[in-house]
């Protein structure tokens, strides 16, 4: 209860003894210090906005404000700065291990594909993730993060007749009827669903990169029943590679314990290719330049536009060319956010093969960036215990082990131990645009509460707080100055090793830079709410609770 009255600007004091807390406004307190304080601290300027106690305590003429915004200053807005050059990347083993709910979300929301907030919500909703972790309607709607990669796949255009303008015919009046009819009571509804027992398959277009096993194509199947979506990859639309895709597709869905008894598909189809599917079921084609009877053409589109999100949420150095090692986890992850037809209460997956267990498979964002664990069998006595690689789905033979691959050889590996560079899905890089706008408006608006309490405070105290601050501040930004005034860059388009030439070399402040002497004030000065001069290019990142 007390965070929000801190938030808004007010005061709280905790009396000595069994006296109680009392909460007051910032400028009706004047505080007075006879001593230096015992244990000095701020307030964290990132999302979490929580309080920290350095480890390190500097005792000394710097207390209250003044030692917050020096260590605001000189700890975390050098940090940040720094990160502008060094890409340093944090690593986590799994999702339990990150910090906050709100990282979490983000990377349960990259593990299943970036799916969109509506498919995400409802599948929690329906409890299509029993099992998997911060799986909470209120966490997803709070913390449901904005990303590229989301609209990437997901952004249609505007439909049409929304909020239409063209004048709407008056319906025609309706009867109350409601006491010619007695009232039902605890009346029961039952729909029965009639099992078809078919599918439908069709092919996708030609995909724009080759992969390294030579696919170019994704056959694509449903099983109308349980709504589930299965894909294979092909390598050319010859009838051998199509009657290989086919056969291995029917076959995960008789292992699953469907027995089809029908196959619709597209008219355009080989004889070859209709004497293998008689075999096995009845055929049947939709009729010529009619696609929408066939229902593989709709779930075609949606897979594409759940593939191209994960595309576009893999690692910047992802080899493109594995695209096709990527199906197995981006299908898992379709059929989990979608609806069974024949049990609407679970999903397509869980209904073909049965409820998912996400702490026996662990699902991670396909793509990412690993750390690939090697077993001490196989190194050498002083080799590296790790190596790099990329993400590419659970393995479902294994218990908790995933799929990867190696970087140097592009070899499929299983390793039970994997470290996940998160730090690019979980606490995205902020441009240096936003930070030095944030940095101007937390110093604008702590200026602002300084001038409001400074009513019964003395101003001479003020400014020397103030100038520590700037003293502090200085030399940071004269080092970062080039940094600060550059564009923002994106992740991908990032060198991923500093060059030395991208670093300015170090300039010393001018005497321009630095503040006038300070001369004893004879009269009483006074703040206006116009700003800060920021002609010496000075900037700080501060908050005061």
């Amino acid at each position: 209860a007390i965070k929000p009255s801190a938030d808004t600007g007010h005061i709280t004091i905790f009396h000595p003894g069994d006296d109680g807390v009392t909460i007051h406004k910032s400028e009706d307190v004047n505080i007075v210090f006879n001593a230096p304080p015992v244990v000095s601290g701020y307030r964290a300027t990132d999302g979490s906005k929580m309080w920290r106690l350095p480890y390190r305590q500097t005792h000394g003429s710097r207390s209250g404000f003044g030692y917050a915004a020096a260590a605001l200053a000189t700890e975390a807005l050098q940090q940040r700065l720094d990160a502008l050059h060094v890409d340093t990347i944090e690593q986590a083993n799994n999702v339990y291990d990150l910090p906050s709910i709100e990282q979490s979300i983000h990377w349960m929301h990259a593990s299943l594909g970036y799916p969109a907030a509506t498919t995400w919500l409802a599948a929690c909703r329906n409890r299509n993730l029993v099992g998997f972790p911060f799986s909470d309607v209120k966490h997803i709607r709070k913390y449901y993060p904005e990303t590229a990669e989301t609209p990437a796949g997901h952004l249609n255009m505007q439909r049409q007749n929304v909020r239409s303008t063209k004048p709407q015919a008056r319906p025609f009046e309706q009867i109350d009827s409601s006491d010619l009819r007695g009232k039902k009571v605890r009346d029961v509804y039952i729909k029965i669903y009639e099992a078809k027992d078919t599918l439908f398959s069709d092919q996708t277009g030609r995909f724009p990169v080759t992969s390294q096993a030579g696919n170019k194509y994704i056959m694509l199947m449903v099983e109308i029943d349980s709504n589930a979506v299965l894909v294979e990859p092909m390598s050319s639309r010859t009838d051998k590679e199509m009657q290989r895709a086919y056969l291995a597709l029917l076959a995960r869905v008789k292992a699953a314990g469907v027995a089809p008894k029908k196959h619709v598909l597209d008219n355009e189809c080989s004889d070859a290719m209709k004497t293998l599917i008689r075999d096995t079921c009845k055929l049947e084609l939709v009729p010529p330049y009619c696609h929408r009877r066939n229902v593989a053409e709709v779930q075609i589109k949606n897979f594409k536009s759940h593939f191209i999100s994960v595309l576009a949420g893999v690692d910047p150095d992802f080899p493109i060319h594995l695209w096709d090692k990527l199906l197995p986890g981006a299908e898992i992850q379709f059929n989990i956010l979608r609806q069974s037809n024949m049990t609407p209460t679970v999903s397509a997956y869980a209904h073909l093969f049965g409820p998912f267990d996400f702490n026996r498979h662990p699902l991670s964002p396909l793509g990412c960036a690993v750390n690939i664990h090697v077993p001490p069998s196989v190194r050498a006595s002083w080799g590296n215990h790790t190596r790099k690689g990329w993400y590419l789905g659970c393995s479902p033979d294994h218990y908790r082990s995933h799929r990867c691959v190696d970087a140097s050889t592009r070899r499929d590996c299983v390793s039970q131990t994997v470290g996940f560079k998160h730090k690019r899905i979980t606490n995205p890089q902020v441009s240096v645009g936003d930070k030095v706008v944030h940095a101007v408006s937390s110093l604008s608006s702590t200026l602002h509460q300084l001038v409001r309490s400074s009513k019964y405070a003395s101003v001479r105290d003020d400014m020397r707080q103030l100038e520590s601050l700037a003293a502090a501040v200085r030399p940071i930004v004269a080092r970062h100055r080039a940094a600060a005034d550059a564009p923002a860059v994106a992740d991908s388009d990032r060198p991923r090793v500093p060059s030395r030439e991208a670093r300015p070399p170090p300039r010393v402040p001018s005497r321009e830079a630095r503040p006038p002497p300070r001369v004893p004030a004879t009269e009483i000065c006074t703040f206006s709410e116009g700003g800060l001069d920021n002609s010496s290019g000075t900037h700080g990142i501060f908050n005061q609770g």
